[in-house]
């Protein structure tokens, strides 16, 4: 894969570069079409609700699978050191 032989800061670089251009052309095009702005000022609306929906559901699903590999499940390091040293704790000395 192309991004994983990439340093930290390329690839940062290149993010950054996205972002801006993305946002350039948004601009870009926000200024050509602005005598639109009524006609277009519902379905622009309708695309940013549905945006919004898209990106509040993959914050959720992506929450709760970071939630899920917790320490607390068992499968991380901690969660393995806290299993190994309870029946020590547990036998009175």
């Amino acid at each position: 894969m192309f991004f994983f032989r990439l340093s930290s800061l390329e690839l940062g670089l290149l993010i950054f570069a996205v972002i801006f251009a993305a946002t350039g052309a948004g601009v870009l095009l926000g200024w050509r079409h602005r005598h639109r702005s009524e006609t277009l000022r519902e379905p622009f609306g309708a695309l940013q609700g549905a945006l919004l929906g898209v990106v509040g559901l993959l914050l959720a699903f992506g929450l709760a699978l970071a939630v899920d590999r917790g320490p607390a499940s068992g499968r991380g390091d901690r969660g393995q050191r806290d299993r190994h040293h309870l029946p020590a704790r547990a036998i009175p000395g």
